[in-house]
């Protein structure tokens, strides 16, 4: 059975020793807008201070080290249309894609769980030059063995 080692849920405005990363004009921000799960808050790319939606000039990215014991790591993840032909949303993990979530319709608090390893930088990274166009994630939940 895997057990919960470690959740980031933005609730306390931390980062869960996370880190942010790019000279983007609307980064990687913790707000209200992308709240999953329950929670009040979570991290949000493309919104001004105002709390318009207004995309993300260039990479916006929040990297994540892995907890030791960690062998898989779920989220939630949001994003309201298809970004444009040449923006981003993407999920890597030590520099190899795992998850791209630029095109379709959308998703409002959609799951997804990818496999890791301890140590290993997990990179989520937006770029988004549309109005309306953003990246949101929650409740970053990392899960391995006890023992």
């Amino acid at each position: 059975n895997l057990s919960e080692l470690l959740l980031i849920h933005f609730e306390d405005d931390s980062l869960g020793g996370g880190a942010l990363s790019g000279n983007a004009d609307h980064p990687w921000a913790i707000n209200d807008i992308a709240a999953c799960g329950g929670s009040s808050k979570g991290i949000t790319a493309g919104v001004n201070s105002d709390g318009q939606k207004k995309g993300v000039d260039s990479v916006s990215s929040l990297t994540i080290t892995v907890p030791a014991g960690a062998t898989s790591m779920s989220y939630f993840y949001s994003y309201p249309t298809a970004l444009d032909s040449g923006d981003d949303f993407h999920v890597s993990v030590n520099g190899v894609l795992m998850k791209s979530y630029e095109t379709g319709d959308g998703a409002s608090c959609a799951s997804e769980c990818i496999s890791v390893s301890p140590g290993n930088n997990v990179k989520f990274t937006c770029k988004s030059s549309g109005l309306n166009e953003i990246c949101s994630i929650d409740q970053i939940q990392f899960y391995g063995l006890i023992r």
